[in-house]
């Protein structure tokens, strides 16, 4: 029988939507060494000011649950119920909401690690979060086939990524407590329940809460709707500035690092380590879209940005050059940031997972060089593609706009300040995306080059 993850295709939407969108990347077979100092991450690429602001900071102060802006203040859940689902712009904002919500402080924690939510391990499985629990981050899950899988997307699913101080990228997967009482209710056939798409609707969220009612399970941010979240870190001893970034303590392997092209994991052991978070894929279900939108969020000293275009304030297209080599990041060197972007030297040895080796003969386990290249989804050169007309110049304003907002908005000592939105995407009408040449059926939307530095590095073949 198959799984609850591959058995609906709704179920299967944010995948195939975070499949869709790996951005092209240029390879090269350089690797880079990191046994230099400790680099420190510039602060961020500057993102543009000459965009019409699309969002108020009255709008933002309204997500806080207190409606005023407070550091690392406690933020709502967006009500993807009565999502207007009208422009770009509302997407963007329940992106941005969304992730404050998640970031916001809960107990001991965050939202995201907290009881609402429930880490999926790598045979599938579901463990609730709780006070105390340390969840096992993993280089990628073992598990095939599944919505949720962990890990680097693109030509080799298998690819194991590095940062410029000499730590492995890890993941974590977590889905909430609507995604799991759906799960649950479909499995028992409950009355009322759509089987064949998570919520999306004020009927579909009342069918679900009496089920959950019966069965004396709470729903205490049920407007959430159905939410999967995908996050990478890196270890936190390994950044020079920690106290600017989202940290939790988590599990994972210990590797035998003798051997500079192949670490063997040693089996039955494991070390406790505070992780940095450097990425975070938020995917939901809204009103009229049961694909579930898709949106991503990154440090903002994680890469480098390549060249890109916008619409400024008097609808002129403004260029950005690349980011200059000066300054370092956790991911990119400006010793290599031109001509050696986004090369995998290592992956999973798939035989023997968790073991890592070098991606190719002649390499080594090694950080790959980080770019960008797609920095806020769009590109001009695509928008005609499969005969589709898209915006792509006004779709990157948008974003750096909202981006902007929010960042000013934020008090100083917010933590979340330190996280750029990079974008978000999803269908027409709600419709199953595809990838054909049919112009009738591209039905893509929002920032439809989208990709995170930290999940999405190599390019999907």
């Amino acid at each position: 029988m198959p799984s609850f993850f591959t058995s609906n295709k709704w179920l299967l939407s944010s995948s195939i939507l975070i499949a869709l969108m790996i951005i092209g990347v240029q390879c090269s077979q350089v690797a880079v060494s990191t046994s230099q100092a400790k680099l420190c991450p510039v602060t961020d690429s500057a993102l543009p000011t000459d965009i019409a602001p699309y969002v108020t900071e009255t709008t933002i102060s309204k997500w806080f649950k207190s409606d005023t802006i407070r550091p690392n203040g406690v933020v709502k859940p967006a009500n993807s119920v009565t999502f207007p689902a009208n422009t770009d712009t509302d997407f963007h904002q329940w992106s941005e909401q969304m992730f404050l919500w998640l970031t916001s402080p809960h107990g001991k924690g965050y939202v995201f690690n907290s009881a609402l939510f429930h880490a999926v391990l790598s045979d599938g499985s579901l463990q609730r979060i709780h006070s105390g629990l340390l969840l096992h981050a993993k280089l990628r899950h073992a598990k095939k086939g599944s919505s949720t899988s962990e890990g680097q997307a693109g030509h080799d699913a298998s690819g194991v990524l590095m940062s410029q101080n000499g730590s492995l990228v890890y993941y974590i997967t977590m889905v909430n407590d609507v995604f799991v009482t759906y799960k649950k209710a479909v499995e028992d056939n409950a009355k009322g329940v759509d089987k064949k798409h998570f919520p999306t609707s004020a009927t579909d969220l009342a069918a679900l809460v009496a089920y959950a009612k019966a069965q004396k399970i709470q729903l205490p941010d049920s407007i959430a709707l159905a939410m999967e979240l995908k996050t990478s870190w890196v270890e936190a001893s390994t950044v020079c500035n920690p106290e600017n970034f989202i940290t939790m303590d988590a599990q994972v392997a210990v590797y035998d690092q003798s051997k500079p092209d192949y670490w063997t994991a040693i089996p039955n052991q494991a070390k406790t380590v505070k992780l940095a978070l450097v990425g975070m894929h938020v995917v939901g279900s809204v009103r009229n879209h049961p694909e579930m939108v898709w949106a991503t969020f990154e440090h903002r000293g994680n890469a480098p940005n390549a060249a890109y275009s916008y619409l400024n304030i008097k609808k002129d297209t403004i260029k950005v050059l690349a980011d200059s080599s000066k300054g370092n990041w956790t991911f990119g060197s400006p010793k290599a940031l031109y001509g050696s972007n986004n090369a995998m030297f290592m992956k999973m040895d798939t035989a023997k997972m968790p073991n890592i080796m070098a991606a190719s003969a002649g390499l080594k386990i090694s950080a790959s060089n980080a770019q960008r290249t797609k920095p806020w989804g769009g590109d001009p050169s695509t928008d005609a593609y499969a005969g589709k007309t898209f915006k792509s110049n006004e779709s990157n304003a948008n974003v750096i706009s909202i981006n902007n907002s929010v960042l000013n908005a934020l008090k100083a000592g917010d933590i979340r300040k330190n996280y750029l939105f990079i974008g978000s995407l999803w269908t027409h009408g709600g419709l199953a995306p595809v990838t054909n040449n049919d112009k009738n059926n591209y039905n893509l939307l929002g920032s439809t080059l989208l990709a995170n530095a930290t999940m999405e590095t190599y390019k999907m073949s």
